[in-house]
């Protein structure tokens, strides 16, 4: 029937790509479990990198109001 719940507009287009991948009404065109591990695995990846960026930069700004503090 083809019917699918809509995906947020706010949604990383990775994951939505991967998402409507899997959807596909053919299922030969639909990824492997070994290509949605190595996508997930990509994911993980940037999620981890821009936690630890957001982490580094708050604490930049901690360190510059103590400095300013002081």
């Amino acid at each position: 029937m083809d019917h699918r719940l809509e995906i947020p507009s706010d949604i990383d287009p990775q994951w939505v790509s991967m998402i409507e991948s899997c959807w596909d009404s053919d299922p030969q065109r639909r990824p492997s479990f070994q290509e949605l591990l190595e996508r997930l695995r990509e994911l993980q990846k940037k999620h981890a990198l821009q936690v630890q960026m957001q982490r580094s930069a708050a604490g930049k700004g901690a360190e510059k109001m103590s400095v300013d503090d002081g």
